[in-house]
């Protein structure tokens, strides 16, 4: 079974130093690991077929139990043909890449086609023969050229699709799950350094001291200054129980501490409510994983019982939530919205085509809604607000969002290796096609770029009325007040 995903690979500002498991799957099964905190409702299931020798044109075995560098290639090729979203020539998708491939050959080496070009059997038996014959000539490692064709293929379909090596799987594995093995600190980069936004409650790194503000100049005696955020991640993680040692200067005297940390497994969790003033109930969505519907459910029951009466409203923050699981997205809404359609997927795989309805008779919450969005609300927000909007207890307001609308399935490829690619688009509740467009809000507000919603571990009810956007919603909800926004806005 493979999981839909909507994981945003783009500039992140905050990271979590972090470690987990390698991935369970079956092999060569598409990967069940898509779920930033998941459960399992309305999900989007693809299977390959029991009996698929029809169907597949090369390879005899789905699994590819070793590397070989030619069965990845035409696993690669089989797996665009038969799921990739839209349908594409493999010729001319193989000409694109035997031209990038020999752009970093020698000068002799470039010009000659080896045959590609005259070669009248399949295209990727062409490609196969003439990659040998220039490796042959040009005295180069063939496995490394067609692993790195490979890697072509994937990144010349679009800006999503890609191979994911194990480092990148554990990446996936985390974002989806929010479980792992860490300290439990949230860090930026800033001026080349690792700057700590939070240390999240409970964690080793709050208990031993850590607060926000803090450098981590060195971990295990190795400064990070400068050094990627992929290296700095791999020198934190470690198994739960394991010791580390991390060199911290604190402001404002710049004071160094040498601190020993011990990992534990450390759970982010989805979904943070808190009842604001005058009835309002709080909920910020940070993505949509494993457990995030059920979550949800968790946090609407626990405002109705703290106001001990009707709430005066809610306000759901989906800012800067960059997605996660397609179904968990879909559940989500649908316990928000009364019988009808949530989303819609359309791909050029039969199985993958579907429209999603709400399951419920009545939503969870049928009170006034105001959902807060901004440009780095994407995905998974997306089809939230995409299903709710319109609704005429539901207000959206803030920015437009980001207007990522593909979906994309990871399948398993070896044991350390899986192939991610897009299968499908979704469309909105009404049948809007938001990608690279986003979705507009009902009530946009100007002049937020320094207004995201409160991050992950940092919940209280006086820094989130504090926010000019929750005040927006506020007033809204309690006064039916709304900001007006100038006509001329570029006039002054």
């Amino acid at each position: 079974m493979m999981k839909m995903s909507f994981n945003l690979f783009s500039c992140v500002l905050a990271a979590l130093l972090i470690f987990f498991a390698t991935p369970r799957s079956a092999m060569g099964e598409p990967l069940c690991l898509l779920a930033p905190r998941q459960a399992d409702l309305l999900i989007a299931q693809l299977t390959p077929p029991e009996d698929d020798s029809k169907n597949r044109r090369h390879t005899k075995n789905q699994t590819i139990h070793e590397a070989d560098p030619k069965e990845l290639f035409l696993q690669v090729i089989d797996m665009i043909d038969r799921y990739y979203v839209r349908d594409v020539s493999v010729r001319s998708l193989l000409d694109s890449v035997w031209t990038r491939l020999q752009f970093g050959l020698l000068p002799e080496c470039i010009g000659n086609d080896y045959g590609y070009a005259e070669c009248q059997t399949s295209a990727e038996k062409c490609f196969l023969d003439s990659t040998e014959e220039l490796c042959r000539a040009c005295h180069v490692d063939c496995n490394y050229m067609i692993n790195e064709a490979v890697r072509l293929l994937c990144t010349g379909l679009d800006a999503h699709s890609s191979l994911l090596d194990q480092g990148m799987l554990n990446e996936l594995k985390i974002s989806t799950s929010g479980t792992f093995g860490g300290v439990g600190m949230v860090v930026a980069s800033k001026n080349n350094r690792y700057v700590v936004v939070s240390a999240l409650d409970g964690s080793p790194a709050q208990k031993a001291g850590i607060k926000a503000g803090d450098t981590v100049v060195e971990i295990d005696g190795q400064p990070v200054g400068g050094l990627p955020l992929p290296k700095v991640l791999s020198m934190v993680r470690g198994p739960s129980g394991s010791v580390m040692t991390v060199l911290v200067e604190s402001p404002p005297h710049n004071r160094l501490r040498r601190i020993k940390l011990r990992r534990q497994t450390i759970r982010i969790a989805p979904v943070r409510s808190i009842m604001l003033s005058h009835g309002v109930g709080y909920i910020r969505i940070v993505n949509f994983q494993e457990d995030t519907s059920y979550e949800l459910m968790r946090a609407l029951s626990r405002l109705a019982g703290q106001s001990g009466r009707p709430l005066n409203g809610i306000i759901i923050d989906v800012r800067d939530n960059p997605g996660g699981l397609f179904e968990e997205a879909i559940k989500t809404a649908g316990l928000l919205k009364t019988k009808g359609k949530l989303t819609s997927l359309k791909g050029r795989n039969p199985e993958i085509t579907r429209e999603f309805y709400s399951p419920l008779d009545a939503p969870l919450y049928e009170g006034p809604l105001v959902l807060l969005a901004n440009k780095g609300s994407a995905s998974g927000s997306e089809v939230l607000v995409g299903a709710l909007q319109g609704a005429p207890n539901v207000k959206v307001i803030g920015q437009r969002t980001f207007g990522k609308a593909s979906v994309q399935g990871v399948f398993a490829l070896t044991s350390s290796l899986a192939l991610r690619l897009t299968t499908a688009h979704y469309y909105t509740a009404d049948g809007r096609d938001i990608e690279g467009k986003g979705i507009d809000p009902d009530v946009f507000l100007e002049d937020l770029d320094d207004h995201s919603a409160p991050r992950v571990g940092a919940l209280k009810a006086s820094d989130i009325e504090s926010d000019p956007v929750v005040k927006a919603a506020l007033a809204y909800l309690l006064h039916g007040e709304l900001p007006r926004r100038s006509p001329f806005p570029s006039l002054f």
